[in-house]
């Protein structure tokens, strides 16, 4: 998918580059170097122009966030280095699902690739609907009826009041047996 044609603007803009990804939970560094089309990985003496470290779900969260062409949330990753190269870097991540489509084109032909694309993107925007409403729903909720959800206080005296009924039973349940059993010495 890199060699498609949506791919190798994205990939121009970033060539000569050395992007150093570090995984600090896995302390873990790759250094990959982006020449001629071709994603290479290289040695670590090689000096880094843009430097990305975060966690493992930090950086799933960069590619989520590029993927949806929105900006990375302040403490999500930290990145140093030449920020141009960032930026072209998020736009090669953001538009890899063109080449996808090109890829997915090329394999099945036009007609087929357009109905598997309509279908995936119309369960797509109707999961986000879906998950829209149950947000707003739940909001929704919690603002107009948080006076009726009861406090930890009425938890409290809830959990006491059940104790103290099954005291009450285990109390009954004995007395019940005494007279049973006095019942059955009497025959």
């Amino acid at each position: 998918m890199l060699n498609t044609d949506s791919t190798k603007l994205y990939l121009e803009k970033l060539n000569a580059q050395v992007v150093e990804i570090s995984i600090e939970d896995a302390d873990l560094s790759i250094k990959v170097s982006i020449a001629n089309g071709n994603i290479l990985v290289v040695d670590k003496e090689i000096s880094s122009t843009l430097v990305i470290e975060g966690s493992i779900q930090d950086l799933i969260s960069l590619i989520y966030y590029a993927r949806r062409r929105e900006s990375i949330p302040a403490g999500c990753v930290e990145i140093s280095g030449d920020l141009s190269a960032m930026q072209a870097l998020q736009d090669l991540i953001s538009n890899l699902e063109n080449g996808f489509k090109e890829v997915l084109t090329q394999a099945v032909g036009p007609v087929v690739a357009h109905r598997l694309i309509r279908t995936y993107e119309s369960f797509t925007q109707a999961s986000i609907k879906k998950s829209d409403e149950v947000v707003n729903q739940v909001k929704n909720y919690l603002v107009y009826e948080k006076d009726i959800l009861p406090s930890n206080l009425d938890y409290l005296n809830l959990e006491r009041d059940i104790y103290e009924l099954l005291d009450a039973v285990d109390s009954i349940e004995v007395r019940a047996n005494r007279v049973l059993d006095n019942l059955r010495k009497d025959d």
